[in-house]
């Protein structure tokens, strides 16, 4: 990000940030399922370059477009997730389809 003239902070999986009234934890996430496929292997994508975020007040989800990984159904229930996978196997991982 800084390499873009933009602002940006490190922050290690399982470190929590407050922002006003909302915590946010950054959670692990498997982003780089992008190895996998030709057009996206003008890089090596790197697990830890990615993370999820955990938000409470009130409790939400949000994975990124991660696979589906053994960390998260450790989790709490969150009361809402909100999800986005570029694919369908991102889909049904997630609901078991």
């Amino acid at each position: 990000m800084r390499e873009n003239g933009l602002p940006g902070t490190c922050h290690g999986i399982g470190e929590k940030i407050s922002i006003g009234p909302v915590e946010l934890t950054t959670t692990p996430a498997w982003h780089n399922w992008q190895n996998d496929f030709p057009d996206h292997q003008y890089r090596e994508w790197k697990r830890e370059d990615y993370c999820g975020y955990w938000l409470d007040t009130p409790t939400v989800r949000l994975p990124g477009d991660s696979r589906l990984l053994p960390e998260h159904l450790e989790m709490l229930q969150p009361n809402v997730i909100l999800f986005d996978s570029p694919t369908m196997t991102g889909i049904s991982a997630w609901t078991g389809l």
